[in-house]
């Protein structure tokens, strides 16, 4: 599996967000992470990651051409506005290209299950 990250030029922290704005959503993530629980990860991500981007006014466009484009899964990373998606090799570079029509850059990576962290084995 590959991942491609749009990174825009602006920031956002999770304290500018107000947690009120995630009410509206809330009983939708549940069912996402319901989702995630029986092992419909895709499905998961790409669901959690639109009504987050639009709960907090990211444009999901990104999200749903990187779908189009034959990404598994694609969503907002954390609370934006990077937007990740999920691909097979042979798909990475279309997803990436899709991507790099938005403001901002893309990095793409080789997906592992190792724990993260510094100088750990």
């Amino acid at each position: 599996l590959r991942v491609a990250v749009l990174i825009p030029p602006r920031k956002t922290y999770t304290s500018e967000f107000r947690r009120e704005d995630l009410n509206p959503i809330s009983e939708l993530v549940s069912e996402a992470f319901n989702l995630a629980l029986k092992g419909e990860y895709w499905k998961a991500m790409t669901l959690n990651g639109l009504l987050h981007a639009a709960a907090l006014s990211i444009d999901t466009k990104p999200i749903i051409e990187a779908l189009r484009r034959g990404a598994l899964a694609a969503g907002v990373s954390g609370t934006g506005p990077a937007v990740a998606a999920v691909t097979t090799a042979d798909r990475v570079d279309d997803v990436r290209d899709v991507l790099a029509e938005y403001d901002g850059y893309v990095i793409t990576s080789s997906v592992n299950n190792r724990r993260g962290g510094f100088g750990w084995p």
